[in-house]
């Protein structure tokens, strides 16, 4: 969001409670929604662009929060991987015990937050690429998450630098039409769409896109709410399904040599955390994913 709209989050609880979709939020005094709702998600949103840095450097970089990290130590400490692990200084606040806050806050733009996302931290990070970072002048967007990411369509909406392949349930929120637009391979699923429908349409589009768009970074918004039985997917895509289509991406992106970074965004079921793990960790054992210090 641009520095209007954050002076609006710096003094009203009204207007974080609206973006978050969360009522009690309204009734925090401000230094509590501060401390507990914003610096969080400006640090999730710190992440992402980080991602992107470590992306250009190392091939691939994934943005992850602390209880997804704690799931992916203990899994890989299982398989008898040795490292100390991290102390985190500050104590774990609300958002920390949501899965889907590691980036991929698709819905808001630069001049306008909604559906739970505050900061634009798919644009910004593109953003600094472009003007921070040598040789990066041309993304490519790919959103998976089973909503429509309207907010970095219509930040990009007139950029021919960005590509934006977007694959989500076309009855559910946010339906915006304008944004739309901006999309250059659309794909409006149904309701329930389950594995083999929506593997065959990621796997098309993924490599159209690429081979239409020559990138020099891919952005990977993941979202695990296409699971089956997710409140607010309205898919059936298994966790087995999950896992093939980050599969599926990674490999189309490390085939050809592009750099890509990759957010969790959306996906509101207790065992989300867990299926990312096993989802990073097959793209570990597939060699997909050279090492573990990108994350």
């Amino acid at each position: 969001m641009e520095p209007q709209s954050t002076d609006c989050l710096r003094n009203w609880s009204f207007v974080v409670a609206t973006i978050t979709e969360i009522p009690p939020v309204f009734c925090l005094p401000n230094f509590v929604v501060q401390r507990h709702v914003l610096r969080p998600l400006r640090t999730q949103t710190g992440g992402t662009i980080m991602a992107g840095k470590l992306a250009i450097e190392r091939g691939w970089a994934i943005n992850i929060g602390r209880l997804l990290y704690n799931q992916l130590f203990d899994q890989l400490c299982h398989r008898g991987w040795k490292r100390h692990k991290p102390c985190f200084e500050e104590p774990l606040c609300w958002t920390d015990k949501i899965p889907r806050q590691c980036g991929g806050f698709h819905h808001c733009s630069s001049d306008k937050g909604g559906g739970f996302c505050v900061y634009a931290d798919i644009t910004l990070s593109i953003k600094f690429l472009f003007d921070r970072v040598e040789g990066v002048s041309k993304a490519t967007i790919i959103d998976l998450d089973a909503h429509q990411g309207n907010g970095h369509e219509r930040d990009f909406m007139d950029d021919s630098r960005v590509y934006i392949v977007d694959i989500y349930n076309r009855n559910i929120y946010p339906g915006d039409g304008f944004a739309k637009r901006a999309i250059k391979r659309k794909v409006e699923l149904e309701w329930g769409t389950g594995d083999q429908d929506y593997l065959m349409k990621v796997d098309e589009h993924v490599k159209g896109a690429l081979s239409d768009h020559e990138p020099d970074v891919i952005i990977y918004n993941a979202g695990t709410d296409i699971l089956d039985g997710d409140p607010l997917g309205g898919l059936s895509v298994s966790a087995e399904g999950i896992i093939k289509r980050d599969e599926m991406v990674f490999r189309a992106a490390r085939s050809q040599n592009i750099p890509i970074f990759m957010v969790t965004s959306g996906g509101y079921q207790k065992h989300t955390a867990r299926i990312i793990a096993d989802s990073i960790l097959n793209l570990y054992n597939l060699g997909l994913i050279d090492h573990l210090e990108a994350i």
